[in-house]
């Protein structure tokens, strides 16, 4: 008990997931400032309020919580036991995938490679 078969109305929804993932991949790709281009020096107020608003990052990293989060539900209702650190850990990293993607170091992968390779690390 407790496995999941991946057939029937499950598979389209898995299939969903790897496309919104895919999708957010390219999203990182296109965010920043172009190679080459002038980049404003760091400020404290830069750091705390120079996050982007990039609405295709931002569109699929809520909706991937949003199924995830009504995907546990349903397989708890179900009887499934699912740990909450499980859902934690889940939820953390889209939230690490934010600080990546929207923060304000998002500015500089372009510029600077440690500040690149950082957003690989998150």
């Amino acid at each position: 008990m407790g496995r999941i078969a991946w057939s029937g109305r499950r598979a389209p929804i898995a299939g969903a997931l790897a496309l919104a993932w895919t999708a957010l991949a390219a999203g990182a790709a296109w965010a920043g400032p172009a190679p080459g281009a002038e980049v404003p020096a760091p400020t404290l107020g830069r750091a705390l309020l120079g996050w982007s608003a990039d609405p295709l990052v931002s569109v699929l990293l809520v909706a991937a919580g949003v199924l995830y989060l009504r995907a546990r539900r349903r397989l708890v209702a179900g009887g499934v036991a699912w740990p909450a650190q499980r859902t934690g850990c889940f939820l953390g990293g889209l939230g690490a995938l934010a600080l990546a993607l929207l923060s304000p170091i998002e500015a500089y992968d372009t510029v600077l490679f440690s500040v690149h390779v950082t957003q690989h690390m998150l």
